[in-house]
């Protein structure tokens, strides 16, 4: 179940399709059959990259766990009309984790999505319950700051383009493995140049970083 996708190529077999086609719309054949050194024939496919994580799940953990891909209309309708305080009752019933669902670093308010101005409060606060019930992928509280955070980077480099008129250096969020370097490091809401680190400055410890972002 995803909705707002990042697509990438991969190899994938007849069962492995199988498995992922309730989500056929996310997934693109692009060549004939490829035959590998064991005789297995697999297909070249452009790949939401939520499916194929599954995929991979399931070529190294079958055995333990059972995989089920819902569609996000199917999820969606159950979300907004159905009791979302009993899940099982829902198309997750059994589920101990829900990976995907929305993606708040877009502009997630489109039909497209089945998420309109006047329901999306609705769909917050339904999100809200069902996550605290099951288990849900990345989380929401981190996809929304992680949201919040790439729209500030998106409203500085229009300043910089259509009011300063000043070069910007290319920013991104670190994503909490390994330490960058040659960047420098901020923690966001930092007061003045309080937990902001230089290419410079010693190099702060991985849990150094990481309890810096539990704060904010």
């Amino acid at each position: 179940m995803r909705r707002n996708v990042f697509y990438t190529e991969a190899l994938v077999c007849f069962t492995e399709m199988h498995l992922i086609h309730p989500a056929r719309g996310h997934f693109a054949v692009l060549d004939p059959d490829v035959r590998l050194d064991d005789g297995e024939h697999m297909k070249r496919v452009l790949i939401d990259k939520w499916l194929l994580l599954v995929i991979e799940m399931h070529r190294k953990y079958s055995h333990y766990f059972d995989f089920k891909v819902i569609r996000w209309e199917n999820f969606l309708s159950w979300l907004m009309k159905g009791d979302v305080e009993h899940p099982e009752t829902g198309p997750c019933q059994g589920a101990d984790i829900v990976l995907g669902a929305i993606d708040y670093t877009t502009e997630y308010v489109t039909n497209v999505n089945g998420i309109t101005r006047q329901n999306y409060q609705q769909f917050d606060e339904k999100m809200d319950t069902f996550s605290r019930l099951i288990k849900v992928w990345p989380p929401i509280p981190f996809s929304r700051r992680g949201a919040f955070k790439l729209r500030r980077l998106q409203i500085l480099d229009e300043i910089a383009t259509t009011i300063t008129h000043t070069p910007r250096p290319a920013s991104s969020l670190w994503d909490g493995e390994g330490i960058p370097s040659g960047k420098v490091l901020k923690r966001t809401h930092s007061a003045y140049g309080k937990h902001v680190y230089l290419p410079s400055s010693p190099p702060p410890s991985v849990d150094e970083l990481r309890s810096r972002t539990n704060r904010g």
